[in-house]
């Protein structure tokens, strides 16, 4: 009888044993499924793959349905650009990385627009047609090339944490070209309207009178749930913060650094928000974050119906008038 008991007892244990090594056979396979899906993410959110955004920029209109209806509009500002005699200009990051922009100064200008792209974008895209409605209010171009995009070196994004530092950098380049007295606007859409505002809180040359910020978002880690959760159906715990973790042993850089609202809360540089009221890849509620944490003087322009980027081209007047008043109001600061 007590052989019997023991036996039991043994068989228990090594099905206890059984189950023990089980659970941590699959919490091991787990750690690891979660590294290895973190680890994409890193690659295709901080790597920049340039074959592959150079193949986006060029296919943009053609798998852009949005844009089919401005394709014609695109391709001659695209056409009026590349008749331009833009000069390139490099300088050097902080972090020793070579750094391009395209210039073109206007006859008798008025000021400086520093234009920067957003993610795995060019300012030849994103700035196609309103460029040359800030070329002929006279006002010279500087097209950034961000880090990790273009002819500029480097090899991950960081959402505005590292660029923010180039776009001072670059507006200091304008202040020693051009002089002191030069109003300079900084003008950002989608990541780059994220960095133009992470730069509002930094030290910026005086003669930066003013932002525009063209359907940013607050931060890395909102954006990322965001698309996560709208694009693959997932939640964004535990993934981005093994992917944080990945980012700062490899990049150099935290997600929990691009926060936006915390640069607004020191700015002082005047602000006009942009932003179309149907956007579906960053909400319009981001900008509207943004506009309550500014504590600089702000505008705001919501575009009715808009998509991600497309409030020029829903409603151009209204935008042309926006931006004017912005610079009235705000030039010659």
């Amino acid at each position: 009888m007590s052989k019997d008991v023991e036996k039991n007892s043994n068989t228990k244990i090594i099905i206890a044993s059984g189950v023990l090594f089980g659970a941590g056979a699959l919490a091991a396979a787990t750690v690891i499924g979660l590294k290895s899906v973190a680890s994409h993410m890193f690659k295709i959110a901080v790597v920049n793959d340039r074959e592959s955004s150079k193949k986006k920029n060029e296919e943009h209109i053609d798998v852009n349905e949005a844009l089919e209806g401005y394709k014609d509009e695109i391709e001659a500002s695209r056409e009026w650009k590349r008749s331009q005699p833009f000069e390139t200009v490099y300088i050097r990051s902080f972090d020793k990385l070579r750094l391009a922009a395209e210039f073109l100064p206007a006859q008798g200008a008025k000021g400086t627009i520093i234009m920067v792209h957003g993610y795995r974008s060019s300012a030849e895209r994103d700035f196609a047609c309103i460029m040359r409605d800030y070329y002929e209010r006279g006002y010279n171009l500087l097209l950034v090339h961000q880090r990790a995009h273009g002819l500029s070196e480097g090899k991950y994004i960081t959402y505005g944490v590292k660029e923010s530092r180039d776009v001072t950098d670059w507006a200091r380049w304008v202040e020693g070209h051009l002089g002191e007295n030069m109003d300079i606007f900084l003008d950002g859409v989608s990541m780059g309207a994220t960095t133009v505002l992470m730069a509002s809180g930094l030290h910026l040359p005086s003669n930066v009178c003013g932002i525009i910020a063209d359907c940013g978002f607050t931060s890395a880690r909102e954006i990322f749930k965001h698309v996560m959760k709208t694009k693959y159906h997932a939640p964004g715990f535990p993934v981005i913060g093994i992917a944080d973790r990945i980012s700062r042993k490899k990049a150099g850089f935290s997600f929990k650094e691009c926060d936006t609202r915390k640069a607004l809360a020191r700015s002082r540089v005047p602000v006009l928000f942009v932003h179309g009221t149907s956007d579906e890849f960053v909400p319009v509620n981001m900008t509207i974050e943004n506009y309550e944490a500014c504590n600089a003087a702000k505008e705001i322009l919501l575009i009715e119906e808009a998509g991600h980027a497309l409030s020029y081209f829903v409603d151009k007047e209204e935008y042309l008038r926006a931006l004017d008043e912005f610079f009235k109001k705000y030039g010659k600061c």
